[in-house]
């Protein structure tokens, strides 16, 4: 398995948009300042056919260290969460 990073992604999309990778890079960063924008107003992302994404709160909750043993205490937060569809999963 090989891993594609930013450059080598933009240089994919820029082969298969018949566009320069600069304009690609472009997209791409507009792409994920929206996308974390969206997310951060407390907003769901839902790209058809793709995937859904949201931030989900954790409420606060005790835990236990498993070194010690110990009762802690976790502080609430909050997640994104990634679900993809199933359209897209029956690809793989």
């Amino acid at each position: 398995m090989q891993v594609i990073g930013k450059a080598a992604f933009c240089e994919e999309m820029a082969n298969v948009m018949g566009t320069s990778t600069a304009q690609a890079k472009a997209w791409y960063e507009a792409f994920v300042n929206t996308f974390t924008k969206v997310l951060k107003d407390g907003d769901k992302v839902q790209l058809v056919g793709f995937m859904t994404a949201e931030v989900k709160k954790k409420p606060a909750r005790n835990g236990i260290n498993p070194l010690t043993k110990q009762k802690i205490k976790i502080k609430a937060s909050k997640v994104p969460t990634v679900k993809l569809s199933a359209s897209f999963k029956a690809l793989f």
